[in-house]
């Protein structure tokens, strides 16, 4: 790997490109199959023991989750030959999906982490890549932002790593055009596979990460 330079974000990076090479956030719901329920067990459809979970493991019925995705310029759906790196950006503990996107503000009609991104992919700074923004609480009560250790939704950040292995990862591969393919198992494709994925997050979401 050659040298890297880290800099402060140009300012001039928070502004919105050219319409043409500004990319766009997609609303997306997806199942959710091991999450904490009300009763503080872990609902799985996984062979995950109690010993490796740490408390009780249910099956149970999924619950229907929402997550922000970032596409850039040029995306297109129906191109399977383009492929895409993927980037999961994780909350706080008081946030949500919206916290990367709203935490920048507004400027120029579009979100300041956008900005920055499509500027960064219109400069050749970085490839085209694909950014997930998840709601980081693996459990029934995932839209509860509040902060108290005795509801299950500050639980369910603790087992965010099921979530995100066995039901969004698997999710955004098999429904976008990803190098990566949770599906591929050899160790060849897994070795692939973990060159194209990045997680990053902040405060509770940089624990996760």
């Amino acid at each position: 790997m050659g040298n890297i330079k880290i800099t402060t974000i140009p300012e001039e990076y928070k502004r919105a490109v050219p319409e043409e090479f500004q990319g766009k956030i997609k609303e997306i719901s997806y199942t959710v199959g091991n999450y904490i329920n009300s009763s503080r067990q872990l609902v799985t459809n996984q062979a995950i023991s109690s010993e490796e979970a740490g408390r009780e493991t249910v099956q149970g019925e999924p619950i229907v989750k929402k997550c922000n995705v970032y596409l850039p310029a040029g995306y297109e759906e129906n191109d399977k030959d383009r492929k895409y790196n993927v980037l999961y950006l994780l909350h706080g503990v008081g946030g949500s999906r919206f916290e990367w996107l709203k935490g920048g503000g507004w400027i120029d009609g579009n979100y300041a982490i956008c900005n920055i991104l499509d500027n960064l992919i219109m400069n050749g700074e970085i490839e085209p890549l694909i950014v997930v923004f998840p709601e980081g609480r693996s459990s029934h009560d995932w839209v509860d932002n509040s902060f108290s250790v005795d509801r299950t939704n500050i639980l369910g950040f603790y087992y965010f790593d099921y979530e995100l292995r066995y039901d969004l990862i698997p999710f955004i591969e098999s429904n976008f055009n990803t190098y990566a393919d949770i599906a591929a198992k050899s160790p060849e494709a897994i070795e692939y596979s973990r060159k194209h994925r990045a997680i990053a997050g902040l405060s509770m979401g940089g624990m996760q990460a």
